[in-house]
């Protein structure tokens, strides 16, 4: 179990709900007021301490207040408020619009920069003129990527960056 998906339903998690939880690396939370518990102490909370510190806690926009007050999520060091739009509908992880990033070629150099708050690490593919793939990888927040003079289509999402070096 690698991921979460708490319906916005939700009011009550029980003690211990999600412990054992290993690769656990996102819980989505839905409810915009945070589901409450029974646990009478830290040790029987919904989710191990490990997961709250590793995981990414994805909450409604406007709601980050609340869970950092919650017993249940106050442990969670990664904590990002999506808008209605963002949230997956299946399996799928939530994304950030294509304009979230400025992407530039300076001295050699292919610049990517995530505008904004925290989100998911976006899968950008690099293509010369010719339309062969001469880098790929993920963006996160910041990214340079040296390579030669040339023209470059670079691939984020659904968007696509003409790129001069």
């Amino acid at each position: 179990l690698d991921s979460i998906d708490i319906p916005a339903g939700v009011t009550f998690i029980g003690r211990g709900a999600f412990w054992k939880c290993d690769r656990l690396k996102k819980v989505y939370s839905r409810p915009v007021i945070p589901p409450v518990t029974n646990a009478w102490s830290p040790s029987h909370l919904p989710f191990e301490s490990d997961a709250t510190e590793t995981c990414t806690l994805f909450i409604p926009k406007g709601s980050a207040k609340a869970y950092r007050a919650s017993e249940v999520f106050s442990g969670f060091k990664n904590i990002v408020e999506l808008e209605d739009w963002q949230w997956p509908t299946s399996i799928s992880t939530p994304t950030m619009p294509t304009d979230a990033y400025k992407v530039y070629g300076k001295n050699g150099t292919l610049h990517i920069e995530t505008i904004g708050g925290a989100h998911d690490p976006a899968f950008v593919n690099v293509y010369n003129i010719n339309g062969q793939v001469v880098w790929k990888g993920q963006v996160s927040k910041r990214m340079e990527v040296p390579l030669p003079q040339g023209v470059y289509v670079v691939k984020i999402g659904k968007r696509n960056y003409k790129i001069s070096l």
